[in-house]
């Protein structure tokens, strides 16, 4: 990536001011960590999302190629939602999906330099994830792709976690559904957690504060409709890589988490230490004898 092209324009998008803040917050710092400029949009206004396209697509149409004309770059954002309303009111190249960025070679190397600077060599210790794409991106033109490898896949891959093979991964999250047709919604997102309960993954990670906010605050609601409990993880993809450079700051976005995720991160860290100490043991050499050699220098 040359100088020219790590300067953004950046589209936080509404949930990114609400209910998203910890995303919003990860996606800024690891961008200044990998020296990508992120030059929010001044005086950004909503893209309209499903919802006014659905009730008036002209007027979201509108309120889409506002935001392009204010911005002076290639537009990126965190939420595949506004990334397909921007794209849809220009050329997909004017926007995309920040996974298009931080899954470009130079800028994986600087990621990769971070994590391999904590001298972890297994920086989110044996965490299994189920990668969750959804229907938005799910379509690779939202994030630049072609045929390659998927690009929350290999972040993952590179902070250390096992990506598992799962069915659930590009299922909808049930959408704005949960509040206008909950039967149906909820009906939605118990399908991403009867896959992922047999997927064998520790955690759930996705690149969607839609996606994110669906699977992480209605645990509870769908659980009691199934009448089985659930608690399972939901992180930002951002989070984990955060996690995977050791920095502090990110227990505070996963304070902000409705599902717990400091309890899988402490089994995983006492389950790694216990490996380190296995290993260390097993590599320690034997004590000589101190009577043995004593007796043996003043014969």
């Amino acid at each position: 990536m040359s100088d020219e092209s790590a300067v953004f324009s950046y589209y936080p998008g509404c949930m990114a001011t609400e209910t998203a803040r910890e995303y919003d917050a990860s996606i800024r710092t690891l961008a200044g960590l990998c020296d990508v400029i992120l030059d929010e949009i001044d005086d950004w206004n909503c893209c309209g999302a499903d919802v006014v396209k659905e009730a008036h697509p002209e007027a979201a149409v509108v309120l889409a190629q506002r935001n392009l004309e204010l911005a002076a770059q290639v537009v990126v954002s965190g939420c595949p939602v506004c990334v397909r309303r921007l794209q849809e009111a220009s050329r997909a190249e004017r926007a995309m999906h920040v996974l298009g960025v931080f899954a470009r070679a130079d800028v994986r190397e600087k990621l990769r330099a971070k994590i391999e600077a904590t001298g972890e060599e297994r920086p989110l210790g044996s965490m299994k994830v189920a990668c969750f794409y959804g229907r938005a991106l799910s379509d690779a033109v939202l994030w630049g792709g072609g045929d390659g490898p998927w690009p929350m896949d290999v972040l993952m891959g590179l902070a250390g976690a096992t990506v598992v093979k799962w069915s659930g991964g590009r299922r909808p999250s049930g959408g704005y559904a949960l509040l206008a047709t909950p039967e149906e919604g909820f009906e939605t997102l118990a399908k991403v957690f009867r896959d992922f309960e047999k997927s064998d993954a520790d955690a759930i990670v996705t690149a969607d504060p839609h996606a994110h906010f669906n699977l992480d605050s209605f645990q509870y609601t769908v659980g009691r409709r199934r009448r089985r409990a659930l608690d399972v993880p939901v992180f930002h993809f951002t989070e984990l890589l955060a996690l995977a450079m050791g920095l502090e700051r990110a227990d505070k976005w996963l304070s902000r988490h409705i599902t717990g995720t400091f309890t899988l991160i402490d089994r995983l860290v006492a389950e790694e230490d216990e490996r380190k100490r296995a290993e260390g043991r097993r590599h320690k050499p034997e004590a000589r004898s101190t009577k043995h050699e004593t007796s043996t220098k003043f014969k």
